[in-house]
């Protein structure tokens, strides 16, 4: 979620009287270029969550910790599948040069 979005939402939130939210929804908070700002919100509300201290029955920290992992492995199988042509060209080279 962009950083102006969450504004927005805090915004709305707070001329609806501020009432009291659960944060069980989070999510990063993005740049408007898209760098992460290293902060979570909560995509009722727009408020900023400290996720080391927000404990939900939903195991909302498992999830993030999950979601990390499959980032990190969803990267690497697309580096692996970019270089997979490349290997390919460069070892048929190989193997018909003449030595």
């Amino acid at each position: 979620m962009e950083d102006s979005r969450a504004k927005a939402l805090r915004d709305a939130w707070k001329s609806q009287g501020d009432p009291l939210c659960q944060h069980t929804r989070l999510d990063a908070e993005s740049t408007a270029s898209g760098y992460f700002t290293g902060q979570y919100v909560c995509k009722a509300c727009g408020e900023y969550v400290p996720v080391e201290q927000h404990a939900s029955p939903s195991g909302l920290q498992e999830k993030i910790r999950a979601s990390r992992g499959r980032y990190a492995l969803y990267t690497s199988m697309g580096l692996l599948a970019a270089a997979v042509p490349f290997l390919t060209v460069w070892y048929k080279r190989r193997r018909s040069d003449p030595e």
